[in-house]
């Protein structure tokens, strides 16, 4: 910077040289305390803000008729590591009356599902159904196939009161969203999208905070049209399993299929050969069996004013103890007719004749 520069900003400075305090000021400033420090109100105001929620929280759940500490200690009970395993009994009634008995028992971890279906009769369990699910393939096996078919996982609806996983996550979900509602005795009410009032309720033990059964009440109007009465549908599942296993290889085990009898890989035609190639049996055997829509012996009662005629249904005899049933009965006889390559005495135990 030149000093020709210097000179021109020295003159073109307003305050010049030296600057002038006036006496009061400078005795203000003089007089004046040193700086404060800060007070600490924040670490003082956190404790009570916390303490005030936690109050206002606690009102707001007794107001609402909820105990938070059973409804905690079931949520704790409930969850947690490990591979889940509960066992249900499933009984359904109609109108008071016990429709029928199913028992669930299955095992998860992660995204991993093992679930048996069975049914009970007579205090004997027969599984129906054993399926596996995992986070995008589904395989089931059932008696009305006795195959094991994969297909692709299809997401559950989250008012479902019954998954087919794990029986609590209703109530773990309700439990997190604020939606249980203490009925007193132990028993939670969750509210679920399109259930009405009271139809979901839990029971859980107050001593452990296990759960007890679930309890699902549907109520069915009436339908004059069909004939068919009101219906009060209830739905009771007892707990008598829920744990938590700890995830060991032979645990790991129970999230697998179980090993089911197959149909076999030899074919039909070889199955049924014998009943086109085989010896007859002995005809003290034979059981005869009366088909009672074509040979109604009603129709031939003493008063009924009927008599035997010939009906052209039996090869082996020409009359028949009931007249044909329309006037194009005398055309079937042709149809009806024992193959040329079937043996009489076959034929005549697959007709009854």
């Amino acid at each position: 910077m030149t000093p020709d520069l210097l000179d021109d900003l020295k003159r073109a400075d307003p305050v010049g040289d030296e600057l002038t305090v006036p006496a009061a000021l400078t005795a203000r400033v003089l007089a004046s305390p040193g700086p404060r420090r800060p007070r600490r109100v924040a670490r003082r105001l956190i404790p009570a803000a916390v303490l005030v929620v936690g109050l206002a929280a606690a009102v707001l759940l007794l107001g609402r008729g909820e105990s938070p500490s059973l409804a905690a200690r079931a949520y704790a009970a409930t969850g947690g590591k490990g591979i889940a395993h509960w066992r249900i009994d499933i009984a359904g009634y109609a109108n008071g009356k016990l429709g029928s008995r199913q028992r669930t028992e299955g095992w998860a971890l992660g995204s991993v599902t093992h679930t048996l279906h069975s049914d009970v009769h007579h205090g004997k369990v027969r599984v129906t159904t054993d399926a596996r699910e995992t986070a995008k393939r589904t395989s089931v096996w059932s008696t009305s196939t006795y195959r094991v078919e994969t297909r692709k996982r299809v997401k559950e609806p989250k008012n479902n009161p019954i998954p087919n996983g794990d029986p609590l996550v209703a109530f773990r979900r309700a439990y997190r969203a604020g939606n249980l509602r203490d009925l007193g005795g132990g028993r939670f009410e969750v509210r679920l999208r399109n259930f009405p009032r009271g139809a979901v309720v839990y029971d859980i033990d107050p001593a452990t905070g296990r759960p007890l059964r679930l309890t699902l009440t549907t109520d069915q109007p009436a339908m004059p049209a069909m004939h068919r009465p009101a219906i009060r549908s209830r739905t009771v599942l007892t707990f008598s399993i829920y744990e938590r296993l700890p995830v060991t290889k032979a645990n790991r085990r129970l999230l697998a299929l179980l090993p089911h009898p197959g149909p076999g890989t030899k074919p039909a035609s070889e199955v049924f050969a014998a009943l086109r190639t085989g010896t007859a049996p002995p005809a003290a055997t034979l059981k005869r069996l009366r088909i009672v829509p074509a040979h109604d012996s009603a129709s031939t009662r003493p008063g009924s004013g009927r008599s035997p005629t010939t009906c052209g249904c039996c090869p082996a005899r020409a009359t028949c103890a009931s007249p044909p049933r329309s006037p194009m009965a005398a055309e079937r006889p042709a149809s009806r007719s024992a193959p040329p390559s079937a043996p009489a005495s076959r034929w005549a135990r697959r007709t009854g004749c």
